[in-house]
Parts: C-alpha cells; structure tokens; sequence
C-alpha cells in the first residue's frame, strides 16, 4: 500500500480537527487513531501506530541531561524526557528537539522506498516534524480553501461543542455556588442576575444537546435542518426579505432622517466587528434612489438579517424568553467571530503565520497586520486581508452563526468562554471568598477585561456604548474605561506625553507609537491630523474633545478628584451629547421601540393569521398523529389564545 497519500491526509484532517497537529502529543495520537478507524484503515493504523510508539527516541536516554538557557538568560538543566515534552517553543525543547536531530543525521539512514513508512521524512506536513512546513508564498494558490471551515460543518460544530461543553461546566459550577461567587461586581445593572445564568445554562446544554445530534447527522451523511433552540416561550416565525425590506421602509417612513440613521446603526454595528462589515453608505448624486442611503452597502444587508432575526424570535431574549429591548441588544457569534483568524493560520497556507505577536515580534502575525494601515501592507499582508475578510462576513452571518442576547448575558458569556484566568479566579473566589489576594486578582483582571473590551470597540471602528441606557447602568471600572477609551483617539496634549512616555506610577507602559496609532485611526474616518505633534492645534477636533476625569477638590483641600458616579454619568451624557457622539437618549430608545414594536405586531397577526390556517389544515389530516399531532395542537391552541378564531 502507498501511504504517502494517506499520511498526507491523515495530518491534513487532524489539523482541521485540532489546529496545529503534534503527532507526538498522546491526544492528538488518539484523534488520529479514530480518524484511522473510521476510515476502515486498521491495517494502516497498525503499522503508522509502530513508528509512533517505537522508541525513536530509544537511542537517546530518557534521563540524558539537557542543558539549555531560559528567557532571562540564566544557565538550566533539565532530562530529555522533560525537555522533549515541554511546549515547543520552549528553549528546552529545542535544545532536546536539536539532539534528537542530531541523533537522526548521525544515523545515515537510506532513503525509503516508495510507499512504506519511513519514519519523520514521512509526516513532513505535521509542523511539529518540519517546522518550515508549507510552500512559499509564490507557489501557492491565492484563493484560500474554505470547504471544511463552513458554519455547520462538522468541524465547525465540534468546536461550537466544545466551547459548550466548557461554558457548561462553569455555568453549572456557578449556579451551585451563586451565593459565593460574585455575579454583580459593582452598582450597575450591567451584570445578570442568578435566574439569568441559570437561563443560559439551560440555554447551552439544550444547544450542545443538538449540535452533537448534528455532528452524528454529519457522520452518518444525512441532513440536520432542524431549528436551533430557542426559550420554549417564544414563538418563533418564518420572516421573509419581502417581509423585511417592508418593515425597513415602515421605519423610514415613520422616523425623521437622523432617527432612522441611529436606528439603522443600532442594528448595523453592534458585536465589536470591523467596519468592512458595518459600513452604511449614502447614495451619491447621479445614483438611482438619491438622496438617500445604499441599500446594498454591507452594514445595510447585515442591519436587514439581524432585524429578520430579531422579528423571527419576536424581539425576545433567545436564552430568558423575555422581551429584548433594542438598547439592551447586543448580537452574540456561536461560533467566536475570531474563529475567522484562527482559520486563516491554521489553513497553512501562509508560513509561519501566527494570531499574536512573538517575542520577540518578526511582523508575521494578524495582531500586528491588523494594527497597520492599507497603504502600509506588504503583498503578502495585503493576500492575507484579502482571505480573511470573507471569513469574517461568513463569522458574521446572522442566518448561520448569530443570537441575539441582552448585553449582560452576552458579555457574561464570552467572559467565561474567552477568559480562563477570570475564570478560574471566580472559582477560587467561591471556594475562599475571604481571600483578599484573590478578590484583588479578580478586580484588576476585571478592570483589564473591561477596558480592552471598550478599546478594541472603538479600534474597530465602532463607538463605545454612546446611549443613555449603556452609560446609567455601567459600574465605576466601566465608566471609566468608557472615558480611557474615548480618551485614547481624542486626546489632549498631557494624554500624548503620558501614553507615549508611560508612567509606571500608573502602570501606564510607554508607546512610542501611540501618535502614529491615533492618526491612523481618523484616516481611516477621513480625517487628516498633522504628521507631527508639535503642528497640533488643541483647540481643533478632535484634540479638543478629551474628557476630564478628574475635578478641582475646591478650596479648601485643593488638588484634583474624581466625581461620584452618578455625577460621571451626567457628565458624559452632556458630553457625548455636545459632541453628536450620543447614539440614543432613553426617550430615542422608547420611540424606537415603539416604532419597532407597532411593526411587529402588525407583521406577527399577517404571518400567525397565515400560521393558523395552516395548523388547522394538517390537523384535519388524521394520519398526523402522536407526538406530531400533539406538538401542532399546542402552537395552534397558544396562537388562538392570542388572537381568537380566525
């Protein structure tokens, strides 16, 4: 048998299975011994299983001595058998990793006849063998493989089983221990309450319950269409783009021009993605429709499939089953948005790519090509965008891989599914809550969260939470990373010196790029600042629209301090106001709501009228019966409830 295929194969749907493969971890061994079986190759698995587990590494002692030195430059010692197991880019795995090659060269094997299993030279596609794995650039094709990355493949939904699988277990361990873990971490109402984790647990196992019967549909070759899980209270209605593109022109028929603007940018740019998705244009003169706004510009089309999906749950919480007001909504990815990026370096097919910077940096990473501007990319950074903006739309889509949950859930959610260290620390907390190293832990951790959150926001180019609701129910650590981010790309002259020269007083690190950072920003925007500092003007936009934090103490104490918190809220609602930053006032979201909700009621009788009709026409048919039977009688007794016999 020629194995050469399939060991290219095997390794390629490993990858696929568990990103970069390491045929020597013990794990991704057993995943690949089951890939092995359910392809019938147990022959091959047999003889690929010898090589794995032969002592290849019999000629070097386990208990060898290995020398090598750390980050710091300190002299270590170590044995093999620690050294070859440790993390790869580790210095003690490389200085065992060098010896065992050392140990191959020295052998002078020959050269493998085709087909037979040759040791290394045969699994030259797994990074951990061959770190140069892959082709150049040049040699490659540029359009980038997507087919086992779709939104409900089989791949896509063992990762959205295993993110479940472990927000379940934190939601089940709080839900036990709900009165020692701290659920509310300041004065707002911006954290869930204990019926609203207990909603999500139930919400998440219901969810992973399905998504393993779609991976069991997947194995077998069948087709899983069934609707994911929703609340059982809410009824959910087939909405269609007819239906859709009629309650768009309602809205802006019924809302004067700048309600309609904030209305379409509530719906457009919310879940903290990059504007090449959200961007709403306006028709330029000459254009059929003008004046008026593009309704094919990407942050039109995704404002039309999230109002589908929110009229398709009829504008309720999917998790609680209660009514989700717009300034509440926030869209939540199934699958994590940066599930796109991961994609992207897992594909192999650019060398040496990574998500996060090395150290130290060498450029070769998404963190550090998305940080640049367009006209600063390389061709090869240019290639990457390039791949990875239709992986972000397909991350994006609210038909396949969007809910839509109030924003205490959602960002609750993604805090335990993206930070195990907040995590873990919660759980410490539970167990010793009187621990004050630990209380202390959690809230730098929490402040480091919640900044990052609001300045990865406005870095995307959307705002921080300029609505009345957001800032009256954000805590003190949230108002003031709200300010530091706003701050950060409107700053005054101190705000320049501080950022770029750190200040370790307040743990400030220097940037010697910040200015650099904040003229691209508003380039981007079409905004042009001077190239050097010394030419700024303060007094000029939007320099001169730095928030103060802190205030005079008054006289008889003198010095600067910080107001309370209410007053803060005052403070920015004033502000943002002043600035035409505000998104809504609370009295906007009322009328919003009110014309959102006279929309959907209106389209909830037209499609329930229908929906009766044909519930009644099925239960006339008697061989509908048992659960089938049951189940439509249900829906039918519920809608009549609602709007009586039609």
């Amino acid at each position: 048998m020629d194995y050469t295929q399939l060991i290219d194969t095997l390794v390629r749907e490993l990858s696929y299975r568990v990103g970069v493969p390491n045929i020597h971890d013990k794990e991704h061994q057993s995943i690949m011994s089951e890939i092995l079986a359910e392809w019938g190759e147990f022959e091959a698995k047999e003889i690929i299983f010898e090589f794995l587990t032969e002592k290849d590494d019999e000629k070097i002692d386990p208990e060898t001595e290995i020398t090598y030195q750390n980050k710091k430059g300190e002299t270590r010692k170590t044995t093999y058998k620690t050294a070859i197991s440790s993390n790869q880019d580790s210095p003690q795995f490389k200085a065992a990793d060098s010896l065992r090659n050392k140990k191959d060269n020295d052998d002078g094997t020959d050269k493998p006849s085709p087909g037979k299993i040759a040791g290394k030279k045969m699994f030259q596609h797994a990074p951990d063998i061959n770190p140069n794995v892959g082709k150049s650039d040049s040699d490659k094709e540029t359009k980038l493989d997507t087919s086992t990355l779709e939104v409900g493949s089989k791949r896509s939904t063992e990762k959205i089983i295993k993110i479940n699988e472990e927000l379940s277990n934190n939601l089940k361990f709080i839900e036990e221990n709900y009165d020692k873990v701290r659920l509310k971490t300041g004065g707002g109402s911006n954290s869930p309450s204990v019926q609203d984790v207990k909603d999500l647990k139930e919400f998440t196992e219901k969810r992973m319950a399905q998504d393993t019967k779609r991976k069991e549909a997947l194995e077998k070759g069948q087709e899983f269409n069934e609707e994911p899980y929703v609340h059982p209270s809410i009824i959910q209605r087939k909405v269609s783009d007819e239906e859709v593109d009629t309650a768009m022109d309602y809205f802006e028929e019924k809302l004067e021009a700048s309600d309609f603007g904030k209305l379409l940018k509530k719906f457009s740019a919310g879940g903290a993605v990059p504007r090449h998705l959200t961007k709403v244009t306006k028709l330029k003169k000459g254009d059929e429709g003008y004046p008026g706004i593009d309704k094919s510009s990407p942050g039109y089309i995704r404002a039309k499939k999230i109002l589908k999906l929110y009229l398709k749950n009829d504008c309720k919480s999917p998790v609680t089953g209660n009514p989700l007001p717009l300034s509440h909504m926030e869209p939540d990815h199934r699958l994590p948005f940066t599930t796109a990026e991961s994609d992207i370096v897992e594909s192999g097919k650019y060398e040496g790519l990574s998500l996060k910077a090395k150290k130290p940096a060498d450029g070769n990473s998404l963190q550090e090509i998305m940080k640049k501007r367009k006209e600063e990319l390389s061709e090869r950074e240019q290639n990457i965008v390039k791949d990875l903006e239709p992986l972000q739309a397909k991350y994006d889509d609210p038909d396949t891989n969007m809910d839509l949950m109030a924003g205490p859930v959602n960002q609750f959610k993604s805090d335990l599914i993206d930070n195990d260290l907040l995590n873990s620390i919660r759980r410490k907390l539970a167990e010793n809550p009187e621990e004050k190293k630990l209380q202390n832990e959690y809230k730098t951790l929490r402040k480091k969260l919640i900044r990052e959150h609001h300045a990865d926001k406005v870095s995307r180019g959307d705002n921080p939470p300029y609505n009345e609701y957001g800032i009256r129910n954000a805590d003190s650590t949230e108002t003031n990373a709200m300010m530091k981010a706003h701050n950060f790309y409107h700053p005054d002259a101190k705000t320049i010196t501080e950022l770029e020269g750190g200040d370790p007083s307040k743990g400030i690190p220097a940037d010697p790029q910040y200015y650099d950072k904040v003229k691209a920003f508003w380039k981007e925007k079409g905004v042009e600042l001077p190239e050097n500092k010394e030419d700024i003007d303060f007094k000029q936009e939007p320099f001169n629209k730095t928030l103060t934090v802190y205030v005079q103490a008054g006289r008889s104490r003198g010095g600067a301090k910080r107001r309370s918190k209410g007053q803060d809220h005052e403070y920015l609602i004033e502000e943002f106001k002043k600035f035409n930053y505000f998104g809504s006032s609370l009295e906007d979201d009322k009328n919003q709501e009110e014309v959102i909700d006279e929309a959907r009621k209106e389209m909830n009788k037209q499609l329930d009228t229908k929906r009766i009709e044909i519930l009644k026409a099925q239960l006339s048919d008697p061989n509908i019966q048992g659960k089938k039977r049951e189940n439509r009688q249900k829906e039918l007794n519920k809608l009549v409830s609602i709007y009586g016999e039609v």
